[in-house]
């Protein structure tokens, strides 16, 4: 059930407590009759103790329900993020420091869990190889997927390329920005080592021409 049944769930459950309410009350009130004032008060307060019983335990059942969902959604996605092969990244939009980190990432960039939280994207950067990331991140609009060339090194200096894809999300209800880093290094290479008779830059695909541009030129 969504969020939208959840909510149409217990507008019913209201009106159909309202409606119990006014019914049982005009048949208290009809046994006025048979019963004393104070016995008759006595009823009214059973029974809206009772309406509101049933009220609050529906609504606490449905809410119940949803947060066990959204749990195990949440553990899902967890699990998804935290053992896909890929190395995967999550960072504030703003500071750019690294809030969430997967395996992979630890055994591409050879940096603990806990390493990696203290460090930014522009840790894993070759200095004076790329544009700033900021920069880059400023062409997209938001919301937008984006992917981007880097050449990153690992935490003991060797340098590799990557396709890393980018999109927004939101960790603990703040904004940031969701990464996946494809490693491309053996890709890259191998269509730059020099070709027989045929001029380097002809035989490369865009893609590759556009990392040769960015970075060897």
């Amino acid at each position: 059930m969504n969020q939208n049944n959840t909510i149409k769930v217990i507008g019913l459950v209201l009106i159909v407590a309202l409606g119990w309410a006014i019914i049982t009350n005009q048949a208290i009130n009809s046994l006025s009759d048979e019963f004393e004032p104070d016995r008759i008060n006595l009823f009214r307060i059973l029974n809206n103790c009772l309406v509101l019983t049933l009220v609050f335990t529906t609504m606490y059942i449905l809410f119940r329900k949803q947060r066990m969902r959204l749990k195990a959604a949440g553990e899902y996605y967890e699990g998804l993020f935290e053992n896909i092969p890929a190395p995967m990244f999550i960072y504030d939009a703003i500071t750019y420091k690294f809030v969430a980190a997967n395996k992979a990432a630890e055994v591409q960039y050879g940096y603990t869990r806990e390493e990696l939280l203290t460090l930014t994207p522009a840790n894993m950067r070759v200095q004076g190889k790329l544009k700033s990331l900021h920069d880059v991140n400023e062409r997209f609009a938001p919301k937008n997927f984006q992917s981007a060339y880097w050449l990153h090194s690992d935490k003991f200096g060797n340098s590799f390329y990557v396709c890393v894809y980018t999109c927004d999300t939101l960790f603990n209800g703040k904004p940031a920005k969701q990464a996946m880093v494809i490693n491309i290094d053996e890709k890259v290479k191998a269509e730059l080592a020099p070709k027989e008779n045929t001029p380097e830059q002809e035989k490369l695909s865009p893609e590759i021409k556009n990392i040769h541009t960015a970075y060897l030129a």
